[in-house]
């Protein structure tokens, strides 16, 4: 039995790790934008091959800790009901972080709303801001001095 919770620990961090990169990704819902491919490959692979080890892995005692796949004892399904849990978790996680960042912003808190103005600029966009606070001249300047500088 102890074994079966060794694996149901595993199998239950290994999905939701991962489902929070999806939703850590956005600052609104997470099926508010595409995913890239790259990212789903991967989260489609990770999570079938966490999954398929987790199911089908023998009794053994890696490291003195007793594992054994979770469709070798009663009950079966227990990866199934593993998954449902990860998804409830995060659709609820998912909502937590939209509502926290909605008050963050709504209060602003640690100065966010000027702060996430300047990321959401594109780079050159930024990169011009910038410049206005610290002139090209005195960063050329104060770069000269620095080890990085000489060459």
């Amino acid at each position: 039995m102890y074994g079966q919770i060794t694996t149901c620990i595993y199998l239950k961090v290994s999905i939701s790790d991962f489902l929070t990169l999806f939703s850590a990704r956005t600052r609104s819902f997470f099926f508010t934008t595409k995913p890239s491919l790259i990212l789903l490959c991967a989260g489609l692979t990770a999570t079938s091959v966490s999954t398929a080890l987790a199911v089908s892995w023998p009794r053994s005692d890696p490291d003195g800790v007793e594992v054994i796949g979770l469709a070798r004892m009663q009950p079966k399904l227990m990866a199934l009901w593993i998954w449902i849990y990860c998804l409830i978790c995060w659709f609820i996680q998912d909502g937590c972080k939209v509502l926290a960042l909605r008050l963050l912003v709504r209060y602003n808190v640690f100065d966010i709303n000027n702060v996430a103005q300047s990321h959401d600029l594109p780079l050159s966009a930024r990169a011009e801001a910038e410049e206005e606070v610290e002139p090209r001249g005195a960063r050329q300047a104060h770069d000269v001095g620095s080890p990085a500088g000489r060459v």
